[in-house]
């Protein structure tokens, strides 16, 4: 089977014909913590082959490579090199040390991937006819045995296809214990990273999943949330998307932040809708248009990561230090 498109051949199509097991009970996408099936491991996109193809075919810029630590109250993260490396390389190193490839995008370099995550949506939409979706995106997780993701929020909405291993996911309601107000706000104004402060007494709120092949779980907007592999490699989808409220969502944060910074009052209202979301609305877009230019450079000088290792699978953790760091790179945009 090939990657060169979901209609390349009939007992493929057939396989993927109903990728998503949704049941009732369980369609309220935007609004709760949501877990249903999926049937993408039927479609052979995913095998070691395939993984490796799109591994080769990725451009590099679209690539981060990480590295974490054991302890997931102590933030430890670092970029890699991957330089000189193909695809079996790279899983190979992921299987042996404890890293975290991201292959960002995938929608935008590989059309067969593209068509299958537009598939997604659409049966998503078909099922739950008051979920609709734009700004489609999508990353490809390959993660080492153990591997973990720190406590984060996220600024799209997720759902995360469990493809190929074993996870534990925990997800957190916003509150004041699980993030703060004005880090939520500085958060989704890029003010600052993704990352939150952790706290394990936390944990009490949290739902937790246990995800193996053909599991999804998706949850609220900008909800935070981290994720423990087990003792197994694991692959998973993660899409992204918005609907016109999380838009909304978002610009009013944005527009509080920006009130904020200009006038030094707080505007913590965060409803989307009415006069206050109307003047906060237009506030946000004149402000915009005059600092475009900075925000792109605030935003780019905010997600540098400098690469201080390089993924060698031959090295006992598959990893070696380089002898000075790399300057980190932000993928710019792609028409």
């Amino acid at each position: 089977m090939s990657l060169a498109g979901l209609n390349m051949a009939e007992d493929t199509e057939t396989a993927i014909m109903e990728l998503v097991q949704l049941d009732a009970r369980a369609r309220q996408l935007e609004e709760e913590v949501t877990s249903f099936q999926h049937r993408m491991a039927d479609s052979g996109l995913f095998t070691d082959e395939h993984v490796i193809r799109i591994l080769d075919a990725h451009p590099r810029d679209f690539l981060a490579v990480s590295r974490m630590g054991a302890d997931s109250t102590s933030y430890e993260w670092s970029e890699g090199d991957t330089t000189g490396l193909c695809g079996a390389d790279l899983l190979a190193a992921v299987r042996k040390g404890r890293l975290w490839l991201n292959i960002r995008k995938v929608t935008r370099f590989h059309p067969d991937l593209s068509a299958l995550v537009e598939r997604l949506y659409a049966e998503l939409e078909q099922k739950c006819p008051q979920f609709r979706t734009s700004r489609h995106s999508a990353n490809i997780l390959i993660s080492s045995p153990n591997a973990l993701v720190y406590y984060h929020l996220d600024l799209p909405q997720n759902i995360l296809w469990q493809l190929r291993g074993h996870k534990r996911v925990w997800v957190y309601p916003i509150e004041t214990r699980t993030v703060a107000p004005d880090v939520l706000e500085s958060t989704l104004a890029s003010e600052r990273i993704e990352d939150l402060p952790y706290d394990p007494k936390t944990d009490a709120l949290a739902q937790v999943f246990d995800l193996e092949s053909g599991d999804v779980v998706t949850w609220p907007q900008n909800w935070p949330h981290r994720v423990e592999n087990a003792d197994d490699l694991n692959i998973s989808l993660s899409t992204e998307h918005y609907t016109a409220a999380q838009l909304r969502r978002i610009r009013v944060s944005q527009a509080n932040s920006l009130i904020r910074n200009a006038t030094g009052l707080s505007s913590r209202s965060v409803k989307t809708d009415g006069l206050g979301y109307s003047m906060k609305y237009t506030v946000f877009l004149a402000a915009r248009m005059g600092q475009r230019l900075l925000r792109r450079r605030q935003d780019h000088n905010l997600y540098q990561y400098p690469r201080t290792f390089r993924v060698n699978p031959t090295a006992a953790d598959a990893v070696e230090p380089l002898e000075a760091p790399i300057p980190g790179t932000v993928p710019g945009p792609v028409a």
